[in-house]
């Protein structure tokens, strides 16, 4: 079966991906608490606690690019500055903050990429880091008042692409996918979870690491992420008591891509650092590193990439913003479906009386 077969049997017709449920107004502000689920893009130490990667100087602060994420920016909106999960001490309560469980490498389902390259270390993919905030729980509710952060899915599909034998069962693989976030969001909202804020994925094709296969994955993404809305329209209706809250970075970053200047960006297609993510030869990368830290100094935006797979950290700025911008929409009904074009004209606004800064 083709992609393009794929594609059309997952979507049947063109799904707008960003939804808002009905919020209260100056959302940003409304939530006490953060509890983050997800790959390296999201990780704020847990990987580097556990094994001591990504390494300086090729990373900055235990962070998979050249300083803050996006998480970052988005607990600084909401004033709050949650705990990695790994920092945690044995029987620890829950922070009031809350938690960031993700981890770089995991996969949607239980396993994680890293593993063959740290062996005899468990390192959890999506449906294990939902494990480790029940155990948390203890059987307790969840807080209804904490914004809850998923992002996942990229690595299993990276991982398909890169294998030595072709991709040949698509359709299940974004079955599998679409079915692992969908079975983490249905079981924090059975936790007792209120507001689930869930990203789709943007253009693994558009990634410098997905450039050999750029229209392959593009559409693959295309498919996954048509899924992954209809899904969540289905979670909506199961689970009424639960904003889920759609975040479209794949039409963001495609935006910047098409117009990087109009958001102040020299390069949004190259590696800054040439880095072979998640490979790192000391003896060959120290250099580009140097080249690409020096750029960016000189202009943060000069490139969108830091590596292969990850943003810069004005690249998670705008993930950031975007996130803010979604959460503080006002009284939108449920049942409305909105443009990509209509979010990022909010983006644009949004962008414009920051001047590029979080509220």
């Amino acid at each position: 079966m083709s992609i393009d077969t794929v594609l059309k049997t997952v979507t049947g017709t063109a799904i707008a991906l960003v939804t808002f449920s009905t919020l209260p107004a100056n959302a940003a502000s409304h939530y006490n608490s953060l509890f983050v689920f997800g790959d390296s893009v999201s990780d704020t130490g847990n990987t580097f606690n556990l094994v001591g990667f990504p390494p300086a100087p090729f990373y900055a602060n235990s962070r998979y690019t050249n300083g803050s994420i996006w998480i970052d920016y988005l607990g600084d909106s909401l004033g709050v500055n949650p705990t990695n999960y790994t920092s945690l001490p044995p029987n620890s309560a829950i922070p009031t903050q809350g938690v960031n469980f993700a981890t770089g490498g995991a996969t949607s389902g239980r396993d994680n990429l890293g593993d063959p390259l740290f062996p005899g270390v468990n390192l959890p993919g999506l449906g294990e880091q939902i494990d480790q905030y029940n155990d948390l729980l203890g059987g307790r509710s969840a807080n209804p008042d904490a914004l809850y952060v998923v992002l996942a899915g990229s690595n299993d599909y990276i991982r398909l692409f890169s294998s030595p034998t072709p991709p040949s069962d698509l359709p299940g693989q974004i079955a599998q996918t679409v079915g692992n976030v969908s079975s983490a969001l249905a079981t924090l909202a059975q936790s007792g979870a209120r507001n689930v804020l869930v990203a789709n994925l943007p253009n693994l094709g558009d990634l410098p690491v997905g450039t050999p296969q750029q229209a392959a994955l593009n559409q693959l993404t295309g498919a996954h992420n048509a899924a992954l809305a209809q899904s969540i329209a289905g979670l909506k209706q199961q689970f009424s008591g639960t904003n889920f809250i759609s975040l479209d970075i794949n039409s963001l970053f495609q935006t910047v891509r098409n117009d990087p200047a109009s958001f102040g960006f020299a390069n949004a297609t190259d590696n800054c650092t040439g880095i072979d993510f998640p490979f790192i030869d000391p003896a060959t990368d120290i250099s580009g590193a140097i080249a690409c830290n020096t750029a960016l100094a000189a202009n943060p935006k000069a490139f969108l990439f830091y590596d292969n797979q990850h943003p810069t950290t004005e690249g998670h700025r705008l993930i950031a913003n975007a996130a803010v911008d979604v959460l503080e929409a006002k009284s939108v009904p449920e049942s409305s479906l909105v443009s990509a074009l209509g979010l990022l004209g909010l983006l644009a606004v949004g962008g414009a009386l920051r001047k590029n800064n979080l509220r």
